[in-house]
């Protein structure tokens, strides 16, 4: 999977949980440059969203989306597949 994908399901994820960061996305931002590359990518857009990223209708969005593409399946240590 591209790690810009990879990104943005981190930030969904993260979003959800209403977490900064957690052990496996920690682990997976420093496994390369790429990684760390798409992650300060995808979190410029999420900065640039400022408080409307907790707004009821694009929080809505965000979960209608991913659903469209699919639940992300976590393994059995959290990470994505």
């Amino acid at each position: 999977m591209r790690p810009l994908v990879q990104a943005v399901r981190w930030r969904i994820l993260l979003a959800e949980l209403g977490r900064n960061s957690t052990a496996d996305f920690e682990v997976w931002v420093a496994a390369s440059p790429e990684h760390r590359a798409a992650w300060r990518r995808v979190q410029s857009y999420w900065d640039l969203l400022g408080e409307h990223r907790a707004d009821p209708d694009f929080v809505k969005a965000r979960r209608n989306a991913r659903n469209r593409v699919g639940k992300a399946q976590l393994g059995s240590k959290g990470r994505w597949h």
